[in-house]
């Protein structure tokens, strides 16, 4: 009998000895405020992560990664899933390797099963499931593998002194402004967060030092103030030379960002030091793409050559003259440019439609040699005779 005062039953015992023995340890449980109803466990695993998500609290960057991990790994494997059918080890191994395999780092991988394992267990504790397969056992795996994953990790670029300084000068020269050359300055020399950099204002800078309390941080497309990462407060010191940069950027810069409405959507008081030219705060994805990406890897002409059009081509021998930019020509038709009929030189060869790629400025057609190096007879002047 269930606490509610309703009835279950369990079949396929070999003997009565042992259904009457689980039916004790079940009033058992019951005294002891440790039974579980097995029909909670027949919920799917997309409607007990839904209320799951609901009970959480997490940090805007977090709930951002559990959502995008749950969405997009989660739930399309096992969404349809009952809890209780949560029974093999060897399954969820096997799903971190195809997730690997299917172009997926090993942090993604890693973190998708920690999550799993979190879910399942919450469920474990609610008795929906008996055991949580998702948790990764101890000494289990190659270890090799681990300590190279743990150990060697993706190498990470230092820049040095002479690189932050070009890096910072192409900036500014790409956006035409000194503020980008002083925020690339500052961030190589001072370690400050895209965060901390653009969430700084004027009453956090010092003559030699920098007191850093709060940062921008960009969620879903809004931005919003709140304490560093960690709750790293804390001070950073100048040298001489960039307190300079520093105090010269607090008196170049509007300060007053551009944000709509009587309090700034950001939550500042209106008084950063880093600024968009028309007084927006800079989003992290559009500055990567525009500036610093180009500014890094050098900007390249994108590869959109027009496409060959049909034009007059003078079908003498090679080389050729510069011939002026014409209409596109078409078989059969008279060509009549912008002022007057177009009247070929009878000195040159016949004139022909072909097709060259067509660029900005004067086409470069097939033409006769210049006139003052052909004779009368057709033969290059100034060459030996036979």
């Amino acid at each position: 009998m269930r606490p509610d005062g309703s009835t279950t039953s369990e079949s396929g015992f070999d003997t009565k000895t042992a259904a009457l023995n689980w039916g004790k340890e079940q009033e058992a449980a019951i005294r002891r405020h440790r039974w579980n109803d097995p029909r909670d466990g027949a919920a799917l695993l997309v409607d007990w992560v839904e209320l799951w998500w609901s009970g959480q609290d997490l940090e805007a960057t977090t709930e951002s990664k559990y959502r995008y991990l749950i969405d997009h790994h989660i739930l399309p494997a096992f969404g349809n899933r009952p809890v209780n059918t949560f029974t093999s080890p060897e399954e969820i191994v096997g799903w971190e390797k195809r997730t690997r395999t299917n172009g997926f780092s090993h942090r993604t991988a890693a973190d998708t099963r920690s999550l799993l394992g979190t879910i399942l267990g919450d469920a474990k504790e609610r008795g929906m499931v008996s055991t949580n397969v998702a948790v990764k056992r101890r000494g289990r795996g190659r270890k090799r593998a681990r300590r190279a994953i743990a150990i060697r990790g993706p190498e990470k670029v230092w820049a040095t002194s002479l690189q932050a300084l070009l890096l910072a000068e192409r900036c500014a020269l790409l956006s035409g402004r000194d503020d980008d050359f002083v925020m690339i300055v500052l961030t190589a020399y001072t370690g400050m967060r895209w965060g901390e950099v653009h969430g700084l204002e004027r009453t956090a800078c010092r003559l030699d030092r920098i007191q850093i309390d709060w940062q921008l941080r960009e969620s879903a497309g809004q931005l919003e103030k709140v304490p560093p990462k960690d709750d790293s407060h804390r001070p950073v010191g100048l040298p001489l030379f960039l307190a300079a940069l520093v105090s010269e950027q607090s008196t170049r810069t509007r300060g007053r960002c551009a944000c709509p409405g009587r309090t700034p959507e950001c939550g500042g008081r209106g008084q950063y030091m880093f600024l968009s030219p028309d007084g927006r705060h800079h989003r992290r994805s559009n500055y990567a793409r525009r500036i610093f990406q180009p500014a890094a890897e050098g900007r390249f002409p994108k590869g959109n050559r027009q496409t060959g059009k049909r034009v007059l081509v003078d079908t003498t021998v090679w080389p050729g003259d510069p011939v002026p930019p014409w209409p596109d020509a078409i078989p059969g038709a008279a060509v009549r440019p912008a002022a007057r009929p177009w009247n070929p030189h009878r000195e040159r060869g016949g004139f022909t439609v072909g097709v060259v790629a067509a660029s900005r400025g004067a086409h470069t057609a097939r033409a006769a040699a210049r006139s003052q190096d052909v004779d009368a007879g057709g033969r290059r002047s100034g060459g030996a005779s036979g």
